[in-house]
């Protein structure tokens, strides 16, 4: 349950990545405008940085997994 509920968020989907990008985005423009403070900012600006960075590494992941496996193959030629 666990996993199903973390991968709503964190994964190697595209989407995730851009639901990272926005919410920096929104969370910028909040502290520009004066709605939430340093504090806070520096807080969440961290976490969603981690949220971001572990999207973007499942996909390099991913994509290292796939030019190892094509290595092997043209080694084995």
């Amino acid at each position: 349950m666990i996993k199903n509920l973390v991968g709503l968020f964190v994964g190697e989907n595209s989407k995730k990545r851009q639901m990272g990008v926005g919410a920096f985005t929104l969370l910028s423009l909040l502290f520009l405008l004066g709605v939430i403070d340093v504090e806070v900012y520096g807080v969440l600006v961290t976490l969603i940085g981690l949220w971001t960075g572990v999207a973007f590494n499942a996909r390099f992941t991913k994509i290292s997994k796939k030019v190892k496996e094509i290595k092997e193959v043209m080694d084995a030629k």
